[in-house]
Formats: structure tokens, C-alpha cells, sequence
């Protein structure tokens, strides 16, 4: 029997294995790519459910496939957007970040695996971000926690610079090698490169994103500098993939409408958000700052209509 899309969105409103490793080559099915980027074994199951799948991730997973087989993105929209912050809008809210934080690397792999091609998942899941961004009451702090693979405070150990020549504007790339200080949502890629030794991490970004506007292009209104700390928040970013592996990189996430693509600066033990973005100041103690974050985690997560 068909389904109907408000009995998909009820659904989600009631109710494996994969290895990673990292390399500095090129992936085969993308040899142009320049930077760093992560290998993982694609599903051979999917949707991925397994037996010790908490239930709560099980019905994330049910209902975005059961939205690519019976919901046109026309109708998903439609629904989504006329939604205020309900019931709707939160319990999906529930639902994705505990699909995502579960396993980041296998909800990257269902969401761009062959099975999608022709509606592909990422569609519904940004979409739900758009419409956070409009009607939370916290929108990037909201936006920024279901759009997050990875969310961390990192100690920046290097950063390397290179030129994309693939890129046609963002093209002066840095990737920064950095500690894990504390691992707040996700989990980390097995690194496979002896140097690298976990709690470690590998991302990029383009110093063009931080251009300040109607400014000279060299004028920067944010740049990472090494030995230096921070809170980040990071999208796995899907790159290819070929008959057995998916490959993929780790970026800043830009879905938000941060201007500092979701990195904030920690000096003196205070985590600066200049525009204050998160809502919880400009200038705010790292422990009052984790007490904030991790309030609004448990609000998402434990969140009952």
C-alpha cells in the first residue's frame, strides 16, 4: 500500500561495520581531487539496520527511506515548509541527530548510495535544515547540530597550505591537522597513516569563505592560526564513489549562515563568537559554554511532543 507523506512524517514524529581510513593520494574515481580525503567500505545493506540499532535510529533511517520511495521532494517541501516549530519540526529534529550521531560514516554512506540516485537523500536532509534555520528559535545553534557530523574542541597542531585548481573561486585551501580536546557529537574516521596518531584530525577550508565584503580580497574577517584552540563543528562532505568504497572529506559545515563557518576561537578559556551566532554570548566561559551546548543536545534528543 502506498504511503502517504503525513503518515511518513508520523512515523518519524512517534516512533555493520564500516571501516574508515585516510589518505593524502587521490581518490580512483576522483583523481583530480588535491586534498585530504577518508575511504570507508560502502553498505552492502540499505538501509543499514542492524540488531543493536537503537530504536530511536532505527526510525530516522525508516522514515528517510521511506520518504525516497513515496514523498516527491515537491510534496516534502510543501509539507515541511508549512510546519511552524511543532511537534513535526522537533520530533524530525530528534530523530536525525540521533541517526547522524550514531554513526556518522554510515549515515554519509546511505545517504549518496546507489539505491538514491534518482532522489537522493541529502535533498530531504537539507531541506529539514533549511527550514530550522527559519523557525528555531536558536537557528544556527540548531541548524549547526543537526547539520554536524562531528563536533569537537580541537587544539590546531598544523595547517597546511595549497591552491585548489579545481575550485573557481575558493581556491586558497588550508588543512589543518589538529587534536581532539573533546569529542562533543560523532565520531572520528580511523586514521590508517602511521604519523597520524588518533585523537587526531584532518579538515579543510578555504580562506575565501572568510573574506570581509566590499573589503579588499586580502582582507580576512576570520583565519585559524596553529597552536591555537577552538570549538568546530565538521560535515563529512561526500567525494565519489566506485563498486566497493565510498570516499569523502571533512569540511566546516557552511548550511548554517555562520559567517565563521561554525569555528570558534577559545582564548583564555572563553570561546569567542563574535556575532554571537549560538545565542550564548560574544564572549562565554568554555564550561558555561559546554553546559549550554550540551543542554540544547538533550533538549533535541530527549525531546517528547
Amino acid at each position: 500500500m502506498k504511503l502517504t507523506l503525513s503518515t511518513l512524517i508520523l512515523v518519524i514524529a512517534l516512533l555493520v561495520n564500516i571501516n574508515t581510513n585516510a589518505y593524502s593520494q587521490t581518490p580512483p574515481c576522483f583523481p583530480e581531487y588535491q586534498g585530504i580525503y577518508y575511504q570507508m567500505d560502502t553498505l552492502i545493506n540499505c538501509p543499514p539496520y542492524n540488531s543493536n540499532m537503537p530504536l530511536d535510529v532505527f526510525i530516522g533511517y525508516l522514515a528517510l527511506d521511506s520518504l525516497s520511495k513515496y514523498a516527491s521532494l515537491d510534496d516534502y517541501n510543501t509539507f515541511i515548509n508549512r510546519q511552524s516549530y511543532n511537534d513535526t519540526l522537533r520530533s524530525m529534529m530528534r530523530y536525525i541527530y540521533k541517526t547522524v550521531d550514531y554513526d556518522p560514516s554510515i549515515f554519509l554512506n546511505f545517504m549518496y548510495h546507489r539505491r538514491y540516485n534518482c532522489k537522493p537523500i541529502d535533498e530531504y536532509y537539507y531541506g529539514l535544515i533549511g527550514n530550522i534555520l527559519q523557525k528555531s528559535p536558536n537557528p544556527i545553534l540548531d541548524a549547526s547540530l543537526i547539520g554536524s557530523f562531528l563536533v569537537a574542541q580541537v587544539y590546531v597542531d598544523s595547517i597546511d597550505y595549497y591552491i585548489d585548481t579545481l575550485a573557481r573561486w575558493a581556491k586558497t585551501t588550508r588543512t589543518v591537522k589538529a587534536t581532539i580536546n573533546q569529542l562533543i557529537k560523532g565520531s572520528l574516521p580511523i586514521f590508517n597513516i602511521p604519523a597520524i596518531i588518533e585523537p587526531t584530525i584532518q579538515f579543510t577550508y578555504a580562506k575565501e569563505w572568510f573574506l570581509k565584503p566590499y573589503q579588499d580580497s586580502t582582507d580576512l574577517a576570520f583565519e585559524m592560526e596553529q597552536h591555537k584552540s577552538y570549538i568546530v563543528f565538521l560535515e563529512y562532505r561526500f567525494l565519489c564513489r566506485d563498486s566497493s568504497n565510498v570516499y569523502f572529506t571533512l569540511y566546516p559545515i557552511r548550511c548554517t549562515n555562520s559567517r565563521t563557518a561554525c569555528i570558534y576561537p577559545i582564548e583564555n578559556d572563553n570561546v569567542i563568537d563574535t556575532y554571537n551566532e549560538l545565542g550564548f554570548g560574544t564572549m562565554v566561559n568554555l564550561n558555561i559554554f559546554y553546559a549550554g551546548l550540551t543542554n540544547r543536545i538533550n533538549t533535541i534528543k530527549n525531546y517528547t511532543p
